[in-house]
């Protein structure tokens, strides 16, 4: 065993509640504890039957997450927690984005879970002009979004709100401002690149995110999660005119 292993659960054997679960897991590689999440308690029942094999009294085959499984618990497990350390299994995603004339503000969230998932936990976050620190933090209504569906986030007077879900008068945002999708600490989207300013926009000619409505593309099945790296909405997004908001309220039907 490595020395940075031993450590770690050391680390785990003393700062958390020993926990032996009892043959479940979560869908979510890691996922012991089968709560939609990677996180202590995880680490927790995988050190409860570290090095055991089946023939251990603390064996837990459910803490064998290393495929294949090999009948027993040591690094190659720790390896797979490590990897997926507070991931989680809900997929929201900005399925629309709306940069109009005026107030015509509007970010359309997808559930691509396969499940439905509670926003409580669920936080947009504006960048303004190259700022690397958020101007607006909106938590979103603890609202159950049921999987394929949408939540409309809105500012106040966009020009159409019959579809609107939720209005935020912080959701200020033009085309040069980086918007992020955080559920539970951990970011799932983010449009434009957090940090920089792009000018007025980013993108060319008819695909930029100044005066236009972008659409994602049906085959985009999960957000950009990293907010530093380089945007161009030609990628993974469909451009349309300024206020152009027919198309808000579902997702690829």
């Amino acid at each position: 065993m490595s020395v940075q292993v031993a450590l770690f659960v050391s680390v785990v054997f003393s700062a958390c509640a020993v926990i032996v679960v009892p043959g479940r897991a979560g869908p979510l590689p890691g996922d012991i504890e089968p709560d939609a999440r990677i996180d202590f308690i995880d680490f927790s029942a995988l050190a409860a039957a570290w090095l055991s094999t089946p023939a251990d009294l603390k064996w837990n085959a459910v803490c064998d997450v290393a495929g294949p499984a090999d009948g027993i618990i040591d690094e190659l497990d720790m390896a797979v927690l490590a990897e997926n350390w507070l991931k989680t299994t809900e997929n929201l995603f900005f399925s629309e984005y709306v940069e109009g004339s005026g107030y015509n503000k509007a970010l359309e969230i997808y559930n691509a879970s396969g499940e439905e998932v509670n926003l409580v936990d669920c936080l947009v976050r504006t960048y303004h002009n190259g700022s690397a620190t958020a101007g607006h933090k909106i938590p979103l209504d603890a609202v159950e979004l049921a999987a394929g569906e949408v939540f409309l986030l809105c500012h106040p007077d966009v020009g159409d709100s019959i579809l609107c879900d939720q209005f935020a008068s912080g959701l200020l945002f033009n085309g040069d401002d980086a918007v992020e999708l955080v559920f539970g600490g951990v970011v799932h989207d983010v449009i434009g690149q957090i940090g920089v300013d792009p000018g007025s926009c980013w993108g060319q000619g008819e695909d930029t995110t100044q005066d236009h409505t972008l659409r994602r593309r049906c085959e985009i099945t999960a957000g950009d999660t990293d907010g530093t790296d380089d945007f161009d909405p030609a990628v993974q997004w469909q451009a349309f005119p300024v206020d152009t908001l027919d198309g808000l309220g579902s997702h690829c039907r």
